[in-house]
């Protein structure tokens, strides 16, 4: 189990810069900043010193990366892995699972639904009972949990192939959460 107080200063790699580039140019720059500051002195008051167990997640844990078979509905198997990643929070897989059967469900975006989440508590909002999302972030407190997630899921995301230069995604799932934390 890491000792988060040992983790490297450069440990996210080239990731670190990608924030302060975007908002060089964005009209709320100032705000954007302060608000990713306060975002990592939050996680790191939160979790250094924290025991956290971690293991091997899929990465892109959705209900169409699930084969099923008709009619029961029972998981016959998981594919795309090219996300899977060694030493991660199990939290990733089950929170991303979730959040995205609510966005199909729903047509909701990402940061909409992680905004709902941080104000209304992710049991609620992903309609799961409280013991069960409690056990899921297995002793991390609920809001940096969901802001972990919602990090790791919109780094991958930029980094990916796709609509990641396409602003209306970023205001949609990334602006939205920075002006609503």
């Amino acid at each position: 189990m890491p000792d988060l107080r040992r983790i490297p200063r450069g440990a996210t790699g080239r990731r670190d810069r990608r924030a302060p580039r975007h908002a060089a140019t964005h009209p709320q720059r100032d705000r954007l900043l302060d608000t990713a500051r306060r975002l990592r002195e939050e996680l790191v008051a939160a979790l250094v010193g924290r025991t956290v167990h971690t293991c091997w997640i899929h990465g892109d844990f959705w209900p169409g990366n699930l084969l099923a078979t008709s009619p029961d509905g029972q998981v016959t198997g998981i594919v795309d892995w090219d996300r899977a990643s060694a030493r991660q929070l199990p939290l990733h897989d089950l929170l991303h699972l979730h959040v995205l059967a609510r966005r199909l469900a729903r047509g909701e975006e990402l940061g909409e639904i992680v905004v709902h989440a941080l104000r209304h508590g992710i049991a609620r909002t992903l309609d799961v009972p409280a013991g069960e999302a409690a056990a899921w972030l297995d002793g991390i407190p609920p809001r940096p949990a969901l802001l972990l997630y919602w990090l790791r899921h919109i780094l991958l995301f930029i980094d990916s192939e796709g609509d990641h230069d396409d602003p209306r995604w970023i205001r949609g799932n990334v602006e939205r959460v920075l002006v609503n934390v």
